[in-house]
């Protein structure tokens, strides 16, 4: 199996401009890259659609989708999501990151 040579960020962008349910799902957005790369299989008889393990394994990484997500929605404002649920929920994910929370226990060497 060989994968279509585009580099990820370009078929992130592209999808979320036009593929609106993928702004608010990584989920929906993985799959979708998947599928493009020609890593999804389509089941005519049962009408499944499947990934094999090795296109599992030659599979983009999830992170790498994720990230190249955020940065397409931090460049371009019109590919946010619409659902406020997820604007909220992303938000607070960014406004918490670099947050570090240390226990008492830690100093004495005790953990929970």
């Amino acid at each position: 199996m060989k994968l279509k040579e585009t580099p990820i960020y370009e078929t992130v962008l592209r999808i979320l401009k036009e593929i609106p349910p993928t702004r608010e799902s990584d989920k929906k957005l993985i799959w979708r890259v998947w599928t493009e790369l020609g890593l999804v299989t389509h089941d005519y008889h049962s009408q499944c659609n499947y990934i094999t393990e090795d296109g599992f394994l030659e599979a983009s990484n999830t992170g790498s989708i994720t990230r190249a997500r955020r940065k397409a929605q931090e460049l371009n404002s019109d590919l946010q999501p619409t659902d406020p649920k997820v604007r909220k929920a992303r938000g607070l994910k960014e406004a918490t990151k670099g947050t570090f929370i240390y226990f008492e226990g830690a100093r004495t060497g005790s953990f929970l």
